[in-house]
């Protein structure tokens, strides 16, 4: 048994210890306020920049969130609902995603369906996602 646990639970660690904030890295960390998240991403970056041996320039910045920001709805509300699949068929056809869903790009598809997914309890914080749509 402890063998087969063995050959099932095999895990890679790596272990970056470089704390130096590139000056790449700068931009994207600016909208943090905690001292350790920014640390703590400043190394997963640096991780990436050694691992993936390219340019890191086309990440945006990183932003934090907390999740008591947005609407907890459980499994069957969304289900009942019809959020993003209807009940019968199992597919988007009917749903209120689908009705909504005018999208022009498949990143704002996904952008709604998050929208509609996790709904923001704060109204007066949706008015930045409110400028990304146009009439």
């Amino acid at each position: 048994m402890e063998k087969k646990l063995q050959e099932r639970g095999a895990a890679a660690l790596s272990l970056e210890s470089n704390l130096v904030q590139s000056e790449s890295f700068v931009a994207l960390l600016h909208l943090l306020k905690d001292q350790k998240l920014a640390t703590t991403i400043s190394r997963l970056l640096n991780y990436l920049y050694r691992t993936q041996k390219r340019s890191l320039d086309h990440l945006q910045p990183v932003l934090a969130y907390e999740t008591s920001q947005y609407m907890k709805i459980d499994y069957y509300s969304k289900r009942n609902l019809e959020l993003t699949e209807t009940i019968r068929s199992k597919g988007k056809k009917g749903s209120l995603l689908w009705l909504l869903d005018e999208t022009k790009t498949a990143m704002g598809g996904r952008m709604l369906k998050q929208w509609i997914d996790r709904p923001l309890i704060n109204k007066n914080r949706s008015s930045g996602d409110k400028a990304l749509l146009k009439p």
